[in-house]
């Protein structure tokens, strides 16, 4: 009877201890899983961290070495997704694009570019080659400025008035000063009626109307030729000294006299002349 009794509490201890062994082993299984999970939620962030670094790091030395193209791929989203964590990206993205704008000349685009760059967000050892750099834009970009007033002041000075063309030199052009001008209504811009001012321009032959130019807000915004034939370029009478009274009508088979103007007398005798150019030169040279 002591015996089975003896028996029976070695069972009972020996299941106590098994059942002990057993929760240890859960309670230590459980929290090395959890400390599996937590390690690995922050490595992942961690591990991303040390990736985008790379990778920006890796842009930037692109841009440094003169590969815009490859850094503005990898530098973009720097600019786009991560703002101010990555504060140089938006200065180096900036120098990739002003390089290659300088470089198809669209040199607009390039100082736009160049005028974002942060020369303090550059490495020190690249500094003074960018500072040359947005240095050799501005003066380019100033060259192509001049350039370019200097074709439209051209433009103006050959040609009639035109759309876009500013109105204070509305008598700089190859009509000379406009024999008239006047109030022509109102234009809309936006919500505001703007005045618009009518000009007249007329040929000095026969003082008839030859072009209209309307502008709004110091700007010609459109203009009417007149002429009988518009599709002809039109070109000044050139000032030509009056032929002497022993001129003969043998030297002007064609009797310009009989005609108040180039344009007719080109109608009547295009086909013996081999342009509009030819027969105007012709007509001003014998016309009196």
């Amino acid at each position: 009877m002591e015996k089975n009794s003896e028996e029976k509490e070695k069972n009972e201890e020996k299941e106590n201890s098994e059942k002990k062994d057993k929760h240890l082993f859960e309670k230590i299984y459980f929290s090395f899983v959890f400390i599996v999970i937590v390690i690995a939620i922050i490595a992942v962030p961690v591990g991303k961290k040390i990736s985008n670094n790379k990778t920006y790091r890796q842009g930037i030395a692109l841009a440094e070495a003169g590969n815009y193209d490859e850094a503005a791929e990898l530098l973009t989203p720097y600019v786009r997704d991560t703002g101010s964590k990555y504060p140089a990206a938006h200065s180096y993205l900036s120098l990739c694009y002003a390089h290659t704008y300088y470089d198809y000349n669209d040199m607009y685009s390039a100082k736009k570019c160049a005028e974002e760059i942060n020369i303090d967000n550059i490495s020190e050892e690249k500094r003074d080659e960018v500072r040359r750099f947005i240095s050799q834009v501005e003066n380019k970009y100033n060259e192509f400025e001049r350039e370019k007033q200097r074709e439209y002041l051209e433009q103006i000075k050959t040609g009639v008035p035109f759309e876009g063309m500013e109105e204070k030199y509305i008598a700089d052009t190859t009509l000379g000063a406009p024999a008239s001008k006047g109030p022509y209504g109102y234009k809309y811009i936006g919500d505001k009626a703007c005045p618009v001012t009518r000009y007249f321009f007329e040929r000095k032959s026969d003082k008839a109307t030859i072009f209209l130019a309307f502008c709004v807000n110091g700007e010609v915004t459109q203009v009417n030729d007149l002429r009988s034939n518009p599709m002809v370029p039109y070109k000044p009478k050139k000032n030509k000294s009056k032929k002497s009274s022993t001129t003969t009508t043998t030297e002007d088979p064609y009797n310009v006299n009989d005609y108040s103007n180039e344009e007719d007398f080109y109608d009547d005798h295009y086909d013996d002349f081999f342009d509009y150019y030819e027969a105007e030169e012709y007509y001003w040279d014998h016309h009196e």
